[in-house]
């Protein structure tokens, strides 16, 4: 019996398929889910252990000037994203997501070990902190196309109606690496103690990268092609030029826009509240290091458990409502959430526990909402050109901004103001936005992108 007639950006693509099994579907999500755990992993730990990594790579005359230095070492390789995803999308539009998946997590890897690797800079001297920086744009370029490639790979595969609640599980795979690495240098933090984790221990969360690899790479290896991208092989309808094609296209210029605006919230608070916090923590409430790092962890614990729930629920209501109003009320709770957070650990759990009800909203809905606003032939390329952009803007600097916006205005809850604006800008892009199923007609998509 055949399955129901397969669409392609809306258009019937005349071949009929069976809807994929519920067990091919599981094993998707993992493949994806991998990718986006070794990418909050790989990139999480960096800032986790940013005060021993100034101690060890980019000591200055004054602190704040070495936590600068390091967490513009953290921003920079967010600037090569949008071309690692030129690149790598073009080669996920042309060859296929898979391939590109496959790569990018044996490359992002092997950057990650070898930061765990390089002598200090008491040893080596300058070229210390140069192979850091080289390792952080190799991961930067590689991760340019790594998420747009796992989430579209994820969101071909998966029909609409259960695509939200799908790409949250996804999603929530990217917090699970934020958790075990927070996980992983609490209990490095906690059993040796601070003199041995600038010593050694830090070290170990980078090398750690390899054996998480071997397992993604192994999952991923199971799964073919998506339907869609293999529908466009069969139709000789593959980009060409997918980087030309997605730059002169006016309607996919103005979606590239639009993908900006919808991801800024879910870049800047993922790296303010949950990569910058321990730093924040320590340097300007007085948190022991290891206080700092269980504030976080208890936080994306948290955020495990409520991205899939939001998920689900935009099956239900869609993505747009609750877009709009999850901005709104985090707008309005970040500075007295920071201001809390001030008051020791029992309050700044219960304000990370109140900031992560709400941005978990955004974590289940806004990658799934960029894929779905871009059309299958460019999506992987347009996917990670706005994704690059909106990283690098909100979510790469964002802890280098906030640190020198404290410096220059005294003001402590700074970054909370940085992730209001992301919150406005947000909430623009969910006005913008709309629900698939409220544009659409005829049969639902069952298996392609849109």
């Amino acid at each position: 019996m055949s399955g129901p007639t397969e669409r392609v950006d809306g258009h019937l693509a005349g071949v009929e398929r069976q809807p994929p099994s519920e067990r091919t579907i599981r094993r998707v999500m993992a493949s994806g889910a991998a990718g986006l755990f070794m990418e909050t992993y790989d990139f999480g730990i960096y800032g986790l252990v940013a005060a021993y990594l100034t101690v060890e790579f980019f000591t200055a005359a004054d602190p704040t000037t070495s936590l600068l230095i390091t967490w513009a070492v953290f921003a920079i390789p967010f600037l090569i994203r949008p071309l690692g995803g030129l690149v790598l999308g073009a080669v996920g539009d042309r060859l296929g997501r898979k391939k590109v998946m496959l790569f990018s997590i044996v490359a992002i890897a092997a950057a990650t070990a070898l930061i765990g690797a390089v002598p200090s800079a008491a040893t080596i001297g300058i070229a210390a902190p140069l192979a850091v920086l080289f390792c952080r744009l190799l991961q930067g370029f590689v991760y340019g196309g790594e998420t747009a490639n796992a989430i579209t790979f994820v969101g071909e595969w998966t029909p609409r109606r259960t695509r939200a609640s799908r790409l949250a599980w996804v999603q929530a795979g990217g917090t699970g690496g934020n958790l075990f690495g927070s996980i992983l240098a609490f209990l490095l933090s906690f059993s040796l103690g601070p003199v041995l984790m600038q010593a050694w221990g830090w070290r170990v969360l980078f090398l750690f990268a390899l054996p998480l690899a071997g397992l993604g790479f192994y999952v991923r290896m199971k799964i073919d092609e998506t339907p869609a991208f293999r529908n466009l092989q069969a139709s000789g309808d593959l980009a060409r030029t997918p980087i030309r094609d997605t730059v002169r296209d006016r309607a996919t210029r103005l979606a590239i826009v639009k993908c900006i605006l919808l991801g800024a919230l879910q870049a800047a608070g993922y790296y303010v509240i949950y990569i910058q916090l321990p730093a924040y923590l320590v340097r300007e409430v007085g948190f022991s290091g290891s206080d700092g790092l269980l504030v976080t962890l208890i936080g994306l614990g948290a955020m495990l458990v409520l991205t899939p729930i939001w998920g689900r629920v935009a099956d239900h209501t869609g993505r747009r409502r609750l877009g709009i109003a999850s901005a709104v009320v985090l707008a309005v709770v970040l500075v007295p959430c920071f201001t809390l957070m001030s008051n020791g650990l029992g309050a700044a759990v219960v304000g990370i526990l109140v900031l992560t009800v709400v941005y978990s909203v955004h974590n289940a809905l806004t990658l799934g909402a960029i894929f779905e606003v871009l059309t299958t032939r460019t999506r992987s390329t347009a996917f990670s050109i706005a994704w690059g952009v909106c990283v690098a803007v909100f979510g790469g600097a964002a802890p280098f901004i906030c640190t020198g916006l404290i410096a220059l205005t005294g003001y402590a809850q700074s970054p909370a103001l940085f992730v209001a604006l992301a919150c406005v800008l947000s909430g623009v892009g969910y006005a913008w936005y709309r629900d698939p199923s409220d544009v659409e007609t005829g049969p639902a998509v069952e298996v392609t992108g849109r």
